[in-house]
């Protein structure tokens, strides 16, 4: 055999085994980790639970793709998701991966539900890294079904905040109210929804003397995200404005206790009076009811300039009436209460007297108001020269006015039964 044809049969099996490589190869099948239905060697079809199937070169991004369930967050710092995942289930085992998580769920408390259709759930993975779950189900029989997933996650809460800038020329506030969504969850949120409720739910990371909070559906409110929430960011939503709220500035005094009478008392253990700012609210202003949260309360001097009154904390603001935000103490004026009579008339019922001498000592008239606590059922029988009113958290109020250096006394008689 010539040199020649050596050669030539080398080039020919070297050009069969090609051809034979190439036909194998285009036998074989092609798999993807994401795509609906791609069959594995145990016989477990995959299915990929997000709105869109991610291709293999973008599974790096994932991480950074943002939470766009819809959320329930409460004060506390607890949320809970919610997403519906439209899967083409195959006969026998399906693991279905979900992806977009917060980094902080809770695997305990995921649920994947299938209303209208049998699918049995054998297990769940959570990937906090990838921020996915897998689970294993089975459906009675193979088809598209609508699975509801829910999940309970850390790191994501809320606060309310406002602030009121007081014109005293006027007796009037501008008020404006703030929701301020805080980010810790190691996820940037773009949620289709957000309802923020007010509350601490029982949660086992929380306090365990709290059971939730009544009347929940008084106190939910659905908020928008105009932007993507980043990971330790804030995002403040204005929730309501009142330009013009009725308010002046008073003295008050708060529920004081009865003066002990001696003079080696000092001045430090007096009950104390504090400058407040009192508005009134209404429904035709606020959309009622708002929740609690700071307040920063400002005002402006004749030039224009603004300047800080204080700040103060309110609790929840249900109905119209009096917000009352104290700012500090008032130096310039001084309280005294005495308990001039008391006595049983029943079994539980008791009538008691009490004075309250109020001094004074700056150079203006003051207004000031008088609040008074009693227990159970209670009646002021008698009050002078001021009458009092029951207010809706169910204090007495006494509203009068107080000369430059001129000392007031206020009496009333009481009857509460326990």
């Amino acid at each position: 055999m010539t040199t020649e044809q050596t050669d030539g049969r080398r080039r020919l099996l070297t050009a069969l085994v090609m051809l034979s490589l190439s036909a194998a190869l285009l036998m074989l099948p092609c798999a993807s980790p994401v795509a609906a239905g791609a069959a594995t060697a145990a016989g477990i079809s995959e299915i990929a639970g997000v709105a869109e199937a991610a291709e293999a070169v973008q599974a790096v991004e994932a991480n950074e793709a943002p939470v766009t369930d819809a959320l329930v967050v409460y004060e506390s710092g607890y949320a809970v998701g919610s997403r519906t995942i439209q899967a083409e289930l195959q006969p026998g085992p399906n693991r279905v991966i979900v992806g977009g998580l917060p980094a902080t769920v809770d695997p305990r408390s995921v649920d994947l539900a299938s209303p209208g259709t049998r699918v049995r759930v054998e297990s769940k993975v959570f990937d906090s890294a990838a921020r996915s779950l897998a689970f294993m189900v089975v459906p009675e029989a193979p088809g598209t079904a609508s699975l509801g997933l829910t999940y309970a996650f850390t790191g994501l809460a809320w606060s309310a905040s406002y602030v009121a800038v007081f014109d005293a020329r006027l007796d009037e506030a501008a008020f404006s109210a703030w929701y301020c969504l805080s980010n810790q969850c190691g996820s940037p949120l773009a949620p289709r929804s957000i309802t923020l409720v007010a509350g601490h739910p029982n949660v086992l990371a929380g306090k365990a003397d709290v059971r939730g909070a009544t009347g929940l559906g008084l106190t939910a409110v659905n908020v928008s995200c105009p932007d993507t929430l980043r990971d330790n960011s804030d995002c403040y939503l204005q929730a309501a404005a009142a330009a013009r709220l009725p308010a002046r500035m008073v003295l008050l005094i708060d529920r004081i206790g009865v003066t002990v009478t001696d003079p080696a008392v000092s001045r430090k253990d007096e009950p104390r009076v504090q400058l407040a700012l009192d508005m009134t609210v209404s429904p035709l202003d606020l959309p009622l009811p708002l929740p609690g949260g700071r307040v920063t309360a400002y005002t402006h001097s004749a030039d224009g300039t603004a300047h800080l009154l204080g700040e103060d904390t309110v609790a929840p603001i249900g109905t119209a009436g009096s917000v009352m935000l104290r700012l500090g103490a008032a130096p310039s004026m001084r309280v005294e209460k005495v308990r001039t009579d008391q006595k049983k008339i029943g079994t539980s019922s008791w009538e008691e007297s009490y004075q309250i001498r109020i001094t004074n000592s700056g150079p203006v008239q003051a207004e000031v108001v008088i609040l008074e606590e009693f227990p159970g059922e209670w009646a002021i029988l008698q009050s002078a020269p001021a009458s009092a009113a029951r207010t809706p958290g169910g204090f007495a109020r006494f509203n009068l006015s107080a000369p430059a250096g001129a000392r007031i006394e206020v009496l009333y008689k009481v009857r509460y039964t326990l």
